[in-house]
């Protein structure tokens, strides 16, 4: 008795070579029985569990046959032929050749002889980014008819637990049995800095004569943006972005004005869960700021003029979401008044380095247009195309 609890309390604990480990432990199990010494059987057993347990490596086929080949013979000396059975089916879609070590007519012989390779499966669930194994394959279906190795494999490619299931009602619940929410967004809130490289070309068309003419020009530019958003649900969120524009004149370029834009949108959508993913898609509406500019002939005296404009502003937008990523596709429309002023198309990207911190990468493209007005006379029209490309981190909650 001193003996086998000495031999406990060493397993206790994992052994570096954990595989290796296993191995011992089962060529124990095997030489016991061979020896018929049922203590020593009953202790190498108890040992090979705790191997099980702490095996932190996928083993290679021929450790999960002998595997199923030791748990089938634990059964078989136990009584429990209906476990041994099902031990031995797990050993013949590993490895069909294998022979009994007994003789034609022994009980064990006929029972491996009787054992099927292929049997019905059932659905696990997924635990991405995390991944079954059965027998050392990566699989999201169990066997109902036969016993295996399950094991969990973590997104780094650790193994998290190893278990011998002998019923698939015993399979840990991980999150796979977890109902979703479609309502539930992994992301509640986001908070984004980025630095942007602007391509921008500006115009003026002006009607008739006058101290402003015709003027076209384009250049690449900087800028930077913030951006807030807040999705407590699938349903509904709001969203706020500030621009700053060091060089927003392009035609009249040295006198470098600063520009600023703003856009405070409401959300409201819905969403349709996949496993571990979801589409979204919502309309976007609320009010947005910016600095239309008009210039003067040249010689004429006048200073280039700029104004702030507000308007509504109205769109929709799709994305795909996981716990991980997100890509997003949004368009928007702002007016001026009640004409027609500025068009966004915007394409984005956010993954995640860690639990709160992304990495995210978007593009706009935009075509802008605002009439010009001699009191109440229509007197022309500036308008601005655009392209931009921006990168920066992405703070999520």
């Amino acid at each position: 008795m001193l003996t086998l609890l000495l031999g406990l309390a060493q397993g206790a604990a994992c052994a570096d070579d954990t595989l290796a480990e296993l191995e011992a432990t089962m060529a124990d199990v095997l030489e016991a029985n061979s020896n018929i010494d049922d203590v020593a059987f009953e202790r190498s057993s108890k040992l090979m569990d705790a191997a099980v347990t702490c095996l932190d490596e996928v083993p290679p086929p021929s450790t999960v046959a002998r595997l199923h080949h030791t748990m089938a013979l634990r059964a078989f000396v136990d009584g429990r032929t209906r476990a041994a059975k099902r031990s031995l089916s797990a050993l013949r879609q590993v490895d069909d050749r294998w022979t009994s070590p007994f003789p034609d007519g022994h009980p064990f012989t006929v029972l491996w002889a009787n054992a099927g390779a292929d049997g019905p499966t059932q659905p696990i669930g997924s635990i991405a980014p995390k991944a079954w194994l059965v027998d050392g394959e990566e699989t999201l279906d169990v066997p109902t008819a036969s016993n295996a190795l399950l094991q969990v494999r973590q997104a780094d490619g650790t193994i998290q637990l190893t278990r011998y299931l002998f019923d698939p009602s015993t399979i840990p619940d991980l999150g796979q049995n977890r109902v979703v929410d479609p309502l539930e967004v992994p992301w509640v809130l986001s908070m984004r800095v980025l630095g942007t490289g602007r391509a921008v070309g500006q115009g003026q068309t002006v009607d008739g004569s006058g101290a402003l003419a015709d003027q076209q020009a384009s250049t690449f530019a900087p800028a930077g943006a913030l951006a807030l958003r807040l999705t407590p649900t699938a349903r509904y969120g709001v969203e706020a972005s500030l621009s700053v524009l060091p060089d927003d004149d392009v035609i009249a370029s040295a006198s470098a004005p600063l520009g600023v834009e703003g856009q405070v949108l409401g959300l409201l959508g819905t969403q349709v869960a996949q496993g571990s993913r979801s589409l979204f898609v919502r309309g976007r509406a609320g009010l947005m700021t910016d600095t239309v500019r008009a210039w003067p002939r040249a010689g004429s005296g006048v200073a280039p003029s700029a104004w702030r404009v507000w308007g509504p502003s109205l769109g929709a937008e799709v994305g795909l979401l996981s716990e991980r990523a997100q890509l997003d596709l949004a368009l928007d429309g702002a007016l001026a008044g009640l004409s027609p002023w500025r068009g966004d198309l915007r394409a984005g990207g956010t993954a995640l380095l860690t639990e709160s911190l992304g990495l995210r990468v978007e593009g706009l493209g935009r075509l802008a247009g605002q009439p010009l007005l001699d009191g109440d006379e229509p007197a022309g029209r500036v308008s601005e195309r655009e392209l931009r490309l921006s990168g920066g981190v992405d703070l999520v909650f």
